[in-house]
């Protein structure tokens, strides 16, 4: 799947692995993000006796395990000796798996704390063995090769009645090659569980909507409902990968009959989001999130009572669906949390990371979709993005 796909309408930044240098949402193995990751997995052992998390801790301390071991694989360009170190500290957590088990399985506070504190040492000591600046995130460069715009082979045609708010509506789709010809499912790559995923948003970049059209006979021609909370047209983009390219795109289409609106969407700066009762906090690795440049990013989720939140569910292969809209109404940003796709029993939390990158400079809004007891959550944010050197 390509990493960064630059369209003649659309910006689609969606990853599910790098391709060359750059790195826009997803991981693959690279050593700066499984490092980052094992240490998010300590970070959340940590916060278990504070969130009354005790049984989360035995499935996370296997969590845990398994990421040194890909920190083990990871480190073969680092040497031998390394590779020993990182094997010595695997071992080491090994033996005090019971240990935590046990306290967490009796909530022993002060046992849970020691052993996961003699962790945080192990980490500590490996991180000296490692050779300087290979587990600095955000050190990979944007290949410009990569964004140069491809030529888009698909077109999509949206068709519907007038959007009135709250009121649910079916939309019509028609998917086309260059050529005219329709492309059905067949002829699409399954991306995150499904073969079309479509984004939605109203003008002023308020309301989003992810939804899945399915095939409505012919090939080509799909079709999915959805209920808008604006009166007026919607912008989609469906993110798409069609199977004689391999290469993600962006097609873009208006719903609707009305026309467009020329206020620009607000820009209010938004880093908290607050859904019925539960809170989501974003943080980058910077102050700055600056167009063109990797931006290391963290969504940490608190639940109804304040407590950090360790019962995140896999959500269409990801712990977390992050879909930003630009405020020039033509850009848009589809990446997924890091990690391999869990297994379904799997649960995250309390911070989930991700990377992606502001192709441009303007306003950009973050929709942030993750699941908790089946129900899913849609947190909002907003912020700046200032133009590259």
């Amino acid at each position: 799947m390509i990493g960064c796909l630059l369209c003649a309408s659309a910006v689609l930044v969606h990853a599910s692995a790098p391709l060359g240098d750059v790195w826009c949402g997803t991981d693959g193995g690279a050593l700066p993000d499984l490092w980052q990751q094992t240490v998010i997995e300590l970070e959340a052992l940590e916060e278990v006796p504070k969130a009354d998390a005790w049984g989360f801790a035995p499935g996370r301390v296997n969590v845990l395990l398994n990421k040194f071991a890909l920190l083990h694989r990871g480190s073969v360009k680092q040497g031998p000796q390394t590779m020993k170190a990182v094997r010595g500290a695997m071992d080491a957590l090994g033996k005090l798996r019971p240990q935590l088990v046990d306290a967490a399985t009796t909530t022993n506070v002060s046992s849970f704390t020691q052993s996961v504190a003699q962790v945080r040492s192990l980490m500590d000591e490996l991180y000296g063995k490692y050779l300087p600046g290979s587990l600095k995130l955000g050190i990979a460069a944007i290949n410009p090769a990569l964004m140069l715009p491809a030529s888009p082979t698909l077109i999509v045609k949206a068709t519907a009645p007038p959007l009135v708010s709250n009121q649910t509506v079916q939309v019509d789709l028609r998917l086309r090659d260059a050529k005219g010809a329709g492309v059905g499912s067949l002829q699409l790559i399954e991306t995150h569980t499904r073969r079309l995923h479509a984004l939605m948003i109203d003008p002023m970049l308020e309301d989003y909507h992810h939804e899945h059209p399915i095939t409505s006979g012919r090939p080509g021609d799909f079709v999915f409902v959805f209920t808008p909370r604006k009166t007026g047209n919607y912008l989609m983009w469906l993110d798409v990968t069609p199977l004689a390219t391999g290469r993600s795109e962006a097609p873009q289409a208006v719903i609707g009959t009305v026309s467009p609106t020329l206020v620009i969407p607000a820009r209010v700066t938004q880093m908290q989001s607050k859904v019925d009762g539960w809170q989501f906090d974003l943080s980058f690795d910077r102050k700055k999130v600056v167009a063109g440049q990797p931006v290391n990013a963290r969504i940490r989720v608190l639940d109804a009572q304040g407590k950090p939140c360790f019962a995140l569910e896999p959500l269409m292969g990801a712990f977390a669906h992050i879909v930003g809209f630009m405020d020039d109404r033509n850009t848009v940003i589809h990446v997924h949390s890091h990690g391999e796709p869990p297994h379904e029993l799997s649960r995250s939390g309390p911070e989930v990371p991700f990377r992606f990158i502001a192709p441009k400079s303007g306003f950009l809004k973050f929709f942030v979709q993750t699941q908790v007891n089946g129900t899913v959550m849609l947190a909002k944010f907003g912020f700046p993005v200032e133009q590259g050197r």
